[in-house]
């Protein structure tokens, strides 16, 4: 049969793993609760990090637009040069035929009084 004494020597083992084992878990307890910290503060820099990269982003957007409508405003402009250019340029082509014509008109007349 067991002794008192056998009987104490394993109650107090009993007690020495038991709160060795009680040791551990509050360790890993208090490493879970710091690795939660950590994970908890890169998750809440994470969504931080994300707003910015989303303003960032909706910011050059715009810039974007922005540069699209200048070039746009700055494209048509030109346009309307080219297209005044192109007027002028084919009224001064239709005078110098009208003043060919004449020119050439004045000539026959010449000739005719000459012969």
């Amino acid at each position: 049969t067991t002794t008192v004494k056998e009987f104490e020597e394993k109650a107090l083992q009993s007690k020495r793993e038991f709160d060795n084992l009680h040791y551990q878990c509050t360790q890993t307890r208090s490493e879970n609760d710091t690795l939660h910290q950590q994970i908890q503060q890169h998750v809440e820099q994470s969504a931080r990090n994300v707003d910015l990269w989303q303003q960032k982003l909706m910011q050059l957007q715009e810039e974007a637009r922005q540069r699209e409508h200048e070039l746009y405003t700055r494209n048509a402009e030109k346009e309307r040069q080219m297209e005044e250019l192109h007027r002028a340029s084919q009224q001064q082509l239709q005078d110098s035929h009208i003043q060919m014509i004449n020119a050439i008109r004045a000539n026959v007349e010449q000739t005719k009084k000459r012969s």
